[in-house]
């Protein structure tokens, strides 16, 4: 994600920064996003969506695809090994992942 948004906003120089600091770039860029969310919360994220455009929360919904739902969980060393190819990517998710907690804690 982090490449993709600094080529998505014409920051081609980011990705050459050291991934602490290219992470805070994204993470700056992203403070001024009208919403942000992680996965554990899209539930959320996607009720407050269709809240702000009006979509009625007793709309139909149609499934249209398979209706078998597959979990996969992740061994240690996967979890490792894809947080050391994409450590800019992991370093903005445990940002926002963060930002999500405290926002749950200070709101419920």
């Amino acid at each position: 994600m982090g490449k993709l948004l600094a080529q998505t906003f014409d920051r081609p120089e980011w990705p050459e920064l050291e991934p602490e600091t290219f992470a805070k770039k994204v993470n700056g860029l992203l403070e001024s996003f009208w919403q942000v969310g992680t996965l554990e919360r899209m539930l959320d994220f996607v009720a407050h969506l269709a809240k702000e455009l009006q979509i009625p929360n007793d709309i139909k919904r149609l499934n249209r695809g398979i209706q078998r739902k597959v979990y996969l969980e992740p061994d240690s060393g996967l979890i490792k090994y894809s947080q050391e190819q994409n450590q800019v990517d992991a370093l903005i998710y445990e940002y926002w992942k963060k930002r999500s907690i405290r926002y749950e804690q200070h709101h419920s």
